[in-house]
């Protein structure tokens, strides 16, 4: 998936998909599901390179997750192919966080040593200080975000909520169509915040480009704002999005006017 500014588009080859895998390799949840979907992943191949995913296993076949030092063999395992193979970049999943598993500050550190050809998702870069800013996906199916008083209110929910974040700073997120990426791009201007459109490459994905621009938005952010009202959240587009946002550990905030 490529993340694409205003200003440019940047082509570049679609890095290996790095997801969480369970020793049956059904692929049937979270990120196996995806990888499977999207990126080339096969029944009861769960561990290693298949098609242009990479697979590491974090739950045994009886579907219980694998003891700490485990694991961290597992990742060890990838991150001594990530640096064997510098002419490959990896997005790795936000995987083993589920109920009942581990937490984005356990998982986290496992990936320290990675190369820079590694990217993790939003979340953990914010576990291990490297990302200080709140990545803010913002989903504005009615463009309000044009309306003044719809800004002012943003404004207001933002001076509460970003030091309960421990930021100083958000950068604002946008999927969707050009008036719509239009709206939070001004929004993003009119803070001093940067503003990044995340756009699917379509000769990757095809017909599944706008549901992987979801999902990578999804990646990307630390937070979701929905710009919304009861009637919008009945929207399969709303449902869909944060559905895959609360699963992938975004607090998801609904905000309207009163």
């Amino acid at each position: 998936m490529n993340a694409v500014t205003q200003a440019n588009v940047v082509e570049v080859r679609e890095p290996v998909y790095v997801y969480g895998s369970q020793e049956y390799g059904r692929h049937t949840e979270d990120s196996s599901a995806l990888a499977a979907r999207f990126h080339g992943a096969e029944p009861d191949c769960w561990r290693g390179v298949v098609g242009n995913s990479y697979a590491i296993p974090y739950r045994d076949r009886a579907g219980q997750r694998l003891g700490a030092a485990a694991l961290a063999e597992q990742i060890a395992t990838f991150i001594q192919f990530a640096k064997q193979n510098p002419d490959l970049r990896f997005r790795i999943a936000r995987f083993g966080c589920e109920p009942g598993a581990y937490t984005d500050s356990d998982m986290a550190p496992l990936f320290k040593a990675a190369p820079s050809t590694c990217v993790l998702p939003a979340l953990w870069r914010r576990a291990l200080g490297t990302l200080t800013t709140a990545q803010v996906l913002i989903f504005d199916p009615m463009i309000r975000l044009q309306n003044a008083d719809w800004l002012a209110h943003l404004k207001q929910y933002l001076t509460v909520n970003m030091p309960l974040w421990g930021v100083a700073k958000c950068e604002f997120l946008s999927i969707g169509g050009a008036r719509r990426v239009s709206a939070v791009a001004k929004a993003a201007h009119s803070f001093d915040f940067k503003h990044r459109e995340i756009r699917a490459n379509p000769h990757y994905y095809g017909k599944e480009a706008e549901l992987a621009s979801e999902m990578l938005a999804v990646w990307h952010a630390t937070h979701m704002l929905s710009i919304t009202d009861v009637n919008q959240t009945a929207l399969p587009s709303y449902m869909r999005l944060a559905t895959h946002a609360i699963k992938n550990g975004l607090v998801v905030d609904d905000f309207t006017l009163r």
